[in-house]
């Protein structure tokens, strides 16, 4: 396979990325919203508004990339639309900051104005649901990477067994150390 065509499939890839992503937010998104409401849970709606951010965060990335791989226009444009991702991201994080708010202010009103959650039940599948979609959301973006995700981890994985070790053996030590000096120790505390 020629270099173009691995460059277009890659490009076809993400674009599918985020078309499934957009596909499963935006089901998340109602189901979560009517759920919440329905429960009183102000988790989930805080959570179908989360998702209703993601959704927007998505479809101003799908633009974005879209956008950068335009060729640049001398007289409009000279830099071309390379920096379209960077100004999605602010405005990707602006949404964010704001949804932040919007969730801190609801909830020291409920925390004013307590409101019993029904179906405890259905939330809770609701929210396992949410958390799985996330989960494959994070997959499937990942998966667009160059470098294979098993291989960070078990790097990472043995950076924290290696870092064990060293804690092990230091404990260890110290340890010893409270040993020999016991004598020493029981003397000054009775």
């Amino acid at each position: 396979m020629s270099k173009d065509k691995k460059d277009g499939y890659k490009k076809d890839r993400v674009e599918i990325s985020y078309i499934a992503m957009l596909i499963l937010s935006l089901f998340m998104c109602f189901a979560e919203l009517i759920v919440g409401h329905t429960t009183h849970s102000i988790a989930l709606v805080a959570d179908s508004f989360h998702m209703l951010f993601d959704i927007i965060s998505l479809l101003i990335g799908f633009v974005s990339h879209h956008l950068s791989k335009q060729t640049p226009d001398e007289k409009l444009y000279p830099f071309g639309w390379s920096r379209a991702s960077a100004i999605g991201g602010f405005i990707n994080s602006s949404f964010l900051l704001s949804l932040c708010l919007i969730i801190f202010r609801h909830s020291t009103e409920r925390i004013i104005h307590i409101q019993e959650v029904e179906n405890t039940t259905v939330v809770l599948v609701t929210s396992i649901l949410g958390l799985i979609v996330n989960i494959i959301g994070f997959f499937i973006f990942h998966s667009l990477d160059n470098k294979s995700f098993l291989t960070n981890i078990h790097r990472k994985f043995k950076a924290f067994i290696k870092k064990h070790k060293n804690l092990h053996q230091e404990g260890n030590s110290i340890f010893l150390i409270l040993i020999l000096f016991r004598p020493f120790f029981n003397g000054c505390i009775k």
